[in-house]
C-alpha cells in the first residue's frame, strides 16, 4: 500500500512548481486548464518570489522573510530533511505542505521515490482502509530514528479516526504515539516514532 490516489480523478494533482522570472523563483501550484498552454497558476505560495541557493531559501526578498514559528517548524521539522509523503488527496492542506518544503528545502517525495526519509507525512481518513497496514508501509523507507506524522481530520470532520484506533494500529506497527497536536486548520496531527533500540525492518 504506497500512496493514494485522487477520489476525484481527473482534476490533476496541485503540486508545488520552482518558476524561474530574471533570476528569482516563485513556488507555485500549477494545475491543468485549456488556458496559459494547458496550465494554470492557482496559487503563490510564500508571498512573493524567493532567490533559492540549492533548492534552499535565502535572505528576505519582496518583503517576505523567513518564519520560523509556522506550521511546519512547530512539528519539528528542520532544513535538509527527506519528507516523505503518503495518502495525498485533494483534502489535504496545501499551506502545510508547502511550509514544509519551504522549511525543508526539499520538495516533498511521492511513494515511488525509493529514497530513505527522515519524515513520513502519512495523510489518513476512515474510510482510507487499514491503518496498521499503511503505517507499516510507511517505515518501509523511513531511516532509523526517523518520525511518522500521521495527520487525520479533525474530531467532527468527515473521515475523522478514533484515538485509540490510532494507538492500537501504531502498537501493531510497532511504533509508538508521543503526542497530538493540531497540524492544521482541518487536520490532526500524531507523530509516531519507533520506540528506542528497535530495528527498522
Amino acid at each position: 500500500m504506497r500512496g493514494r490516489l485522487s477520489k476525484r480523478a481527473g482534476q490533476g494533482h496541485h503540486r508545488p512548481v520552482r518558476v524561474s522570472v530574471s533570476g528569482l523563483v516563485w513556488r507555485v501550484h500549477l494545475r491543468e486548464s485549456a488556458s496559459l498552454g494547458g496550465l494554470q497558476q492557482t496559487r503563490y505560495a510564500g508571498g512573493g518570489p524567493r532567490r533559492l541557493r540549492g533548492g534552499r531559501s535565502v535572505g528576505q526578498i519582496a518583503g517576505h522573510s523567513d518564519q520560523n514559528d509556522g506550521p511546519a517548524a512547530k512539528l519539528g521539522f528542520r532544513p535538509d530533511q527527506v519528507v516523505l509523503e503518503l495518502g495525498w488527496d485533494e483534502d489535504c492542506d496545501d499551506d502545510l505542505r508547502i511550509d514544509i518544503e519551504e522549511v525543508t528545502g526539499n520538495e516533498l517525495l511521492d511513494g515511488e521515490s525509493g529514497e530513505v526519509a527522515d519524515v513520513v507525512l502519512q495523510w489518513w481518513r476512515d474510510d482510507d482502509g487499514d491503518l496498521a497496514d499503511a503505517l507499516v508501509d510507511a517505515t518501509t523507507d523511513l531511516a532509523p530514528g526517523g518520525v511518522v506524522w500521521l495527520l487525520t481530520p479533525k474530531v467532527g470532520r468527515d473521515g475523522a479516526v478514533e484515538a485509540s484506533d490510532i494507538a492500537d494500529a501504531a502498537l501493531t506497527a510497532g511504533l509508538s504515539t508521543t503526542s497530538t497536536v493540531s497540524a492544521a486548520e482541518e487536520w490532526s496531527g500524531t507523530k509516531l516514532v519507533a520506540p528506542k533500540g528497535s530495528a527498522r525492518k
